[in-house]
């Protein structure tokens, strides 16, 4: 029963939500030279806590960065595969929590490119058509295509004194 007899002010008392956010490492993948996927498995620091469970208008937990061969991590994501995933800013220290469900992130990757320098190992006099330190870009994962071949003329000759590159 109700036995104030003077007006009186009550506060509500809120308790924030806590939500789910789950870490997908999403291994990335590559179609090898024979047409063939090949799976390059992600993973993260042994011990590497993958599941959170965090609270909204909290500080957000900073998300581990998984690692896999060849390729770089470039973050998080709604979708595990898409064109153009919705890409999720990754949290950092005084990031607060504004989700308001469960979430599960998958992580994204690029193939890393990398500098091939083509060397003659020695010619003392490399042909115009391939001269030393000619660079070549290739992307992990994917053939090297056609590897530039150099070739010598000699009075009236065109002949090509290379055998292969390794």
């Amino acid at each position: 029963a109700w036995d104030k007899t003077e007006a009186i002010t009550l506060y509500a008392k809120w308790t924030a939500k806590t939500y789910k956010v789950t870490l997908d490492v999403n291994s990335p993948s590559y179609v090898n030279a024979q047409d063939e996927t090949v799976t390059n498995p992600a993973s993260f620091a042994q011990g590497t806590v993958t599941t959170y469970e965090v609270t909204y208008d909290s500080d957000y937990v900073t998300l581990p960065t998984p690692t896999a061969t060849g390729f770089d991590f470039v973050g998080w994501a709604l979708e595990k595969t898409a064109v153009e995933p919705t890409m999720v800013q990754t949290p950092t220290v005084n990031t607060k929590v504004a989700i308001t469900a469960d979430q599960e992130l998958h992580a994204q990757w690029v193939a890393k490119t990398y500098t091939a320098v083509l060397n003659l190992k020695g010619t003392t006099d490399a042909p115009a058509s391939l001269p030393e330190g000619t660079v070549v870009s290739v992307t992990y994962g994917q053939a090297y295509g056609q590897l530039p071949i150099p070739a010598r003329e000699k009075a009236g000759y065109t002949y090509n004194f290379l055998k292969g590159w390794n």
